[in-house]
Formats: C-alpha cells, structure tokens, sequence
C-alpha cells in the first residue's frame, strides 16, 4: 500500500499548522512556512519572528516545520496559547494531504521530543501513527492504546507529528481557519496588501481544540 492508498482509505483530507497571526504575516510574505532554523536567517522574518517554543527539546529537528494530521496537537496548543503567549491571537493553516507524500516527510508516533518517540518515513511510517499499542504519548506515561470509536483518520496518539523538511509551500494551502471574527479583516487586509493569490478562510473555533 502506498501513502497515497493510505490517505484515501484512512479518509485524511487536511494536515494543520497553528501559528500566531503576526506568524501568519511573515507566512503569507514569503509564501512559505519555514522551519524553526530558517525563520531567523529570512531578511523578513527576522524583525517579526517570535517561536512559540522558546527551548526545544528535539535540537536535530529544527529544520523541519512541525504539522499534525487531521487535528492540531491541542495539548501543545494550549499551552502556547494560554501560558506562553497569552497576548497572542492564533490561527491555523490546513494543507492538502498530498504534502505527505512528499520526498523527506517523516512521521512521529507523539510529539517528537519525548523520548518514547518512533519516527519514520513512507508507508510504515505513516502507519506507526495509527497503531493499536504503542509506546509514549503524553510525558507523563509509557504506553499507550488506540481508543475505542477514535475516528479511522485521527492517529492513536494526539500529539503524533507530521515533520516537514526545509519549508512547506502555500501552493498546498487550502484554508485558513481563525479563532475570531475580527481577525477575518486583519487577513482581508494583508492578503490585499501583499498581493497574494485567493486565499479560503473561515472562524471556526472548533479546530482549535
């Protein structure tokens, strides 16, 4: 079976990416989403760019743009959200489950710092992340089960990664969703401003949790 074969049977339809909406300037900018390790380098980026991480704890992964299928690792999302950026409005960019098929995409089974993490590459790759067992998925444990009735297309463990190598083009961009109303003016603005191609978007808080 093929990831593509995978993608249709498990039923993937979107891979997400939360970011701030001063993030999402720089973004729809350069037309990119960068890894951390190239966020820094952009002539752009460098007066606007603020990680949500401060410290990371998988240092060899930094040029990879960090992605979740089918639904955003909440658990990290709230901690961004509500203890490390609390002045900070979000928004999440939803790509085409194509990107997964793309040469150097890796896999990991939870979020890719704990040290219970498998990571690998095409079909067996992207199968780890919907195992019926599995080692770590939360800091705070050491194995794991898929749970009953949990969606065919959502991976067993929340906090399962997809890695992007380099930076992910927004030519695969299919929608923006955001948190607020008033944000949909602010996006209206910028994408005006920097002349950027149609862009779908809609407030939908749901995605967010």
């Amino acid at each position: 079976m093929s990831v593509e074969e995978i993608i249709r049977s498990k039923g993937i339809t979107r891979v997400f990416h939360f970011t701030t909406t001063s993030g999402l300037l720089g973004i729809l900018a350069t037309w990119t989403v960068k890894s951390r390790a190239r966020l820094p380098k952009d002539k752009y980026l460098e007066f606007i760019y603020k990680p949500n991480c401060e410290i990371r704890r998988d240092p060899d992964w930094l040029d990879y743009v960090n992605l979740s299928n089918q639904r955003i690792n909440a658990i990290f999302f709230d901690i961004c959200a509500n203890r490390w950026h609390t002045d900070k409005e979000w928004c999440i960019l939803s790509f085409a489950p194509e990107i997964l098929t793309h040469k150097g995409v890796v896999f990991a089974t939870t979020n890719n710092s704990y040290a219970g993490v498998r990571r690998g590459t095409g079909t067996s790759g992207l199968m780890a992340l919907y195992a019926a067992k599995m080692g770590q998925c939360h800091s705070w444990d050491s194995g794991f089960e898929r749970p009953s009735g949990l969606a065919p297309n959502l991976p067993t463990c929340p906090q399962a990664e997809v890695l992007y190598p380099s930076e992910l083009s927004l030519d695969f961009l299919n929608r923006i969703f955001l948190s607020a109303d008033e944000q949909t003016d602010v996006l209206t603005g910028q994408i005006a401003v920097l002349g950027c191609p149609e862009i779908d978007y809609e407030v939908d808080i749901s995605v967010f949790k």
